[in-house]
C-alpha cells in the first residue's frame, strides 16, 4: 500500500510547495528535497527562495481533500411531493352539508363555526378531538379540524356518524333527539 499511495504523495507534496513557495517546477518527477534542489528545480528567471520547512505529506493530502470537498458542489436534490387532494366544493356536497341533522349538530357543538378553537381539547364545528380527526382521516385535509373547511370536516363527520352513529356527540345527540339508523 505505502508503494502505491507514494508517487502520489510525492506529486501533491511538489504541488504544494509549489503553490506555498511560488515555485514553478520544470519536469519533477519527484519533489526537490534539499535547498540545493529547490534551487536547481526553478525556472531559470525566478529568483532563488530559501527553503521553508515542507509539511508532512499526510496534512497535504487532507488538507488537498478537504478543499476539494468544500469547493465540490453538492447536486441538487429533487423534492419529492405529493400531489394535492383535491378539495370537496359546495356543488359537490351539498346534500351532506346541508343535512339538517348535520346543521342541528353544529349549531349545538360550535354555534356553526368551523374554525373554533377554544382551547378545551376539541376543534372545528363539530367539535373533533385529535385522535378522531386523524383515526377518520382528517389530516388528509388539515393538520387538525379548526384548519379545514366546513366541507371537509362535514365529511370527516359523516364517516364518524357512519361507524358509530351519534355517540361521538353525547351531549348534543341527546338534547337534538338524533338518532343514526343505517342505510
Amino acid at each position: 500500500m505505502e508503494q502505491e499511495t507514494l508517487p502520489v504523495r510525492r506529486l501533491i507534496s511538489g504541488l504544494a510547495l509549489a503553490a506555498m513557495g511560488g515555485l514553478a517546477l520544470v519536469g519533477e518527477s519527484s519533489p526537490p528535497t534539499t535547498h540545493s534542489e529547490i534551487q536547481m528545480s526553478v525556472e531559470p528567471s525566478a529568483k532563488p527562495i530559501v527553503a521553508e520547512a515542507v509539511p508532512d505529506t499526510d496534512q497535504l493530502l487532507l488538507r488537498a481533500l478537504q478543499h476539494s470537498r468544500a469547493s465540490r458542489s453538492r447536486p441538487a436534490v429533487p423534492k419529492v411531493t405529493k400531489p394535492p387532494l383535491p378539495k370537496p366544493t359546495d356543488s359537490v356536497l351539498p346534500s351532506i352539508v346541508d343535512d339538517p341533522d348535520f346543521v342541528r349538530l353544529r349549531y349545538c357543538e360550535s354555534t356553526d363555526t368551523p374554525n373554533i378553537n377554544t382551547g378545551n381539547g376539541f376543534f372545528g364545528a363539530y367539535q373533533f378531538d385529535q385522535l378522531t380527526w386523524e383515526e377518520y382521516g382528517g389530516r388528509r385535509y388539515a393538520k387538525r379540524a379548526d384548519l379545514a373547511t366546513l366541507q371537509e370536516q362535514t365529511i370527516i363527520a359523516a364517516d364518524l356518524r357512519s361507524a358509530r352513529g351519534y355517540q361521538p356527540w353525547p351531549d348534543c345527540s341527546r338534547k337534538l333527539h338524533l338518532v343514526y339508523r343505517r342505510q
